[in-house]
């Protein structure tokens, strides 16, 4: 019954938290099946419910509650009875005649006090609940691992985008540069300096590139599948979000993170198990019958053995029980707290780096591309010097990138807040197998 009310009770938080965190996803189309069955065109909440699948970390945790439940089994299991069975032969001193088997039969049943049996299988639940708990977290932090690699791989698509197309803009710069080397138009000091910046794009794209490569990798890894070079992500709607209440969101962190419901489960076996030495510390009662069976008579005997604590009053096993359950509970507070300021703290994170994004976008972006522009009109009337569009070309490129950077602060940050938060968890059922 206890565990049946943890169990409704958590399955009833879980659903409570739908409504307090406003950025766990967001709206996305339908997905593009290719012939072999495989999809190759994923949606951010495909690739989780693949990960909910075959990722080799979600697999090996389902094995977790396995131990525990076996714990389970053996507190609820009764003593077993001892039987003592001694055979021999006897005959009288005085040399008569009358000789026979003597047979001795023991049976000891130990019986438990009610309270420290209790007190075993609430504490082997608490491990149950340890373990599954265990399994949550780790589902949690998956898919949200899962989310932030497949928006940094879509963010790494959008910068080798930009990158080429500036790659195929210097080339096109340098082109022209050489033709009025060749006529005797510019200098050659001219071309050297395009020659340098179509190496350094080109050698940023390439190094673009190999991350959108590890960053596939990684995402395969986490999977447990393959992704092939066919492997595209649509894009979501929304992936920054747009204000996120610090007060709730803090609130559902204390009340439903993974990692505070596996210590809330640790302090509850620990005190359950110093409630079971207390008890022990009673003296331990077994139920004995006798028979023995002479020549000439059979003997029947009922009676009561009792352990009396005398010199192992189990003091020091009450007392280390004791620490351990406080240190529990210390254990939780500072967890709870450290991961209430972590959260203010990616909050502030997240702001920030929407800030910069907004700022880069609305601004700063489109003021470096009309520099751009300008620089490549003045250069083609002969108005200013190849230098000062190739200035214009780095510093948009410079722009891009620190809007690459900001974009993947803010998604990391989202996504620590959502792990945080335990939102990854509503995917599935709680303590139900996932198909």
């Amino acid at each position: 019954m206890m565990r049946m009310r943890t169990l409704i009770q958590m399955i009833a938080a879980a659903s409570m938290a739908v409504a307090l965190v406003p950025f766990a996803y967001a709206a996305e189309g339908d997905s593009v099946p290719d012939q072999a069955g495989n999809t190759s065109v994923w949606l951010i909440r495909e690739l989780q419910a693949q990960a909910l699948k075959t990722a080799p970390a979600i697999q090996n945790a389902r094995l977790l509650p396995e131990s525990a439940e076996g714990r389970l089994m053996t507190s609820r299991m009764y003593p077993n009875p001892t039987v003592e069975v001694v055979s021999g032969q006897s005959r009288l001193r005085a040399g008569t005649p009358l000789t026979g088997n003597v047979t001795e039969i023991t049976v000891q049943q130990p019986l438990e006090w009610p309270a420290a049996r209790e007190a075993r299988i609430q504490g082997a639940t608490a491990g149950l609940n340890i373990a599954e708990r265990n399994r949550l977290q780790i589902i949690n932090d998956v898919l949200a691992d899962v989310r932030l690699r497949a928006l940094e791989w879509l963010v790494r698509q959008e910068e080798i985008r930009f990158l080429q197309d500036a790659l195929d803009l210097i080339e096109q710069t340098r082109n022209r540069i050489a033709v009025k080397v060749e006529t005797g138009e510019a200098a050659r000091y001219e071309l050297i300096k395009a020659e340098a910046e179509v190496l350094s794009a080109r050698a940023r794209l390439d190094a673009v590139r190999a991350q959108a490569a590890f960053t596939r990798a990684r995402l395969s890894q986490i999977l447990g599948v393959r992704l092939g070079e066919a492997f595209r992500i649509e894009a979501p709607q929304r992936t920054i979000p747009e204000s996120v209440n610090v007060d709730a969101l803090v609130a559902k962190v204390v009340k439903d993170n993974p990692e505070l419901k596996v210590r809330e489960a640790e302090l509850e076996q620990q005190e359950q198990r110093l409630k079971e030495q207390r008890v022990l510390r009673r003296p331990g009662v077994a139920l004995q019958a006798r028979t023995d069976q002479e020549p000439e008579l059979r003997t029947r005997q009922v009676g009561v053995a009792v352990t009396v604590p005398i010199f192992d009053t189990r003091a020091g096993v009450v007392r280390e029980a004791a620490a351990e359950a406080q240190l529990s509970a210390t254990r939780l507070e500072g967890r709870r707290y450290e991961l209430t300021q972590q959260t203010y703290a990616t909050h502030a994170t997240l702001v920030a780096a929407k800030r910069r994004v907004d700022a880069l976008e609305g601004g700063v972006l489109k003021q470096a591309e009309a520099a751009l522009a300008v620089a490549q009109a003045a250069y083609k009337f002969g108005e200013r010097g190849i230098l000062d569009t190739l200035d214009a070309q780095r510093v948009l490129r410079t722009v891009r990138s620190d809007l690459t950077a900001a974009r993947l602060e803010a998604f990391s940050a989202a996504a620590e807040l959502d792990r945080l938060a335990g939102v990854y968890i509503e995917l599935l059922d709680p303590y139900r197998a996932v198909p």
